[in-house]
C-alpha cells in the first residue's frame, strides 16, 4: 500500500523535474499584483485549515479526520461497513497527526513559494540559476529543511500507510476487486 504513495512522490519528482524550465521561465513574467493574490490565496487557505483543525474541538477534529479518510477509503474500496469503519476509527485514535505543526510547514512553504517566485523575478537572473532555484523549492516541498518536521512528516506517513493497510486487510474480496479496477 505504502509502496504507491512512493511511487507517486516519484512520479510527481519526475514531472517537476520535466517543468523546471518552464516554471522558472515563466515565474519571470509574474506581476506583484499576482503574487499578491497568491498570497491572499495562502493566507485564506491557512485561516479555513486553521478554522477547520486548530480552532474546532479534539471531537470535531477526529471526526473530520475519520470523514475524510473514510471518503477516500470509499473512493477506493465502496462502502466500508461498521467494522471497517472500527478500524478506521481505532488507527486514526493513534495516529500522531498534529494539526499545528502541519500549519506550520504549510505556511513556510507557502511563504517559501512567494520568495522563491519574487527571486525569480530579479532582472538579468541566469537560467541556470532560476532552474535551480526551482529545483532548491520543490526539493524543499518534498523534504522540509527542519529536521524535527521531516521526522513528523514520515511518523505521519507511517501512521497514514498503517491505517490504510489495516483497512485494506479487513475489507471484502468484492471491495479488493473495486480497487483494482
Amino acid at each position: 500500500v505504502c509502496q504507491l504513495a512512493d511511487e507517486g512522490r516519484l512520479r510527481f519528482l519526475a514531472l517537476a523535474d520535466q517543468s523546471e524550465a518552464a516554471i522558472a521561465a515563466i515565474a519571470p513574467t509574474l506581476t506583484p499584483e499576482q503574487l499578491r493574490h497568491l498570497a491572499q490565496r495562502y493566507e485564506r487557505s491557512s485561516q479555513e485549515f486553521r478554522k477547520n483543525w486548530i480552532d474546532a474541538s479534539a471531537d470535531d477534529r477526529r471526526e473530520r479526520q475519520f470523514k475524510q479518510f473514510a471518503e477516500r477509503l470509499e473512493d477506493t474500496y465502496g462502502r466500508l461497513d461498521e467494522a471497517q469503519r472500527a478500524v478506521l476509527r481505532q488507527r486514526l485514535e493513534a495516529s500522531r497527526f498534529d494539526p499545528a505543526q502541519v500549519l506550520t510547514e504549510m505556511q513556510r512553504r507557502h511563504s517559501d513559494t512567494l520568495q522563491t517566485l519574487r527571486q525569480l523575478r530579479s532582472p538579468g537572473l541566469p537560467a541556470q540559476e532560476a532552474r535551480l532555484q526551482v529545483r532548491g523549492l520543490v526539493e524543499r516541498g518534498q523534504t522540509p529543511p527542519d529536521a524535527a518536521t521531516r521526522r513528523y512528516r514520515e511518523q505521519v506517513t507511517q501512521d497514514n500507510c498503517a491505517l490504510i493497510a489495516a483497512v485494506h486487510n479487513v475489507t471484502t474480496p468484492a471491495q479488493r476487486q473495486i480497487q483494482e479496477i
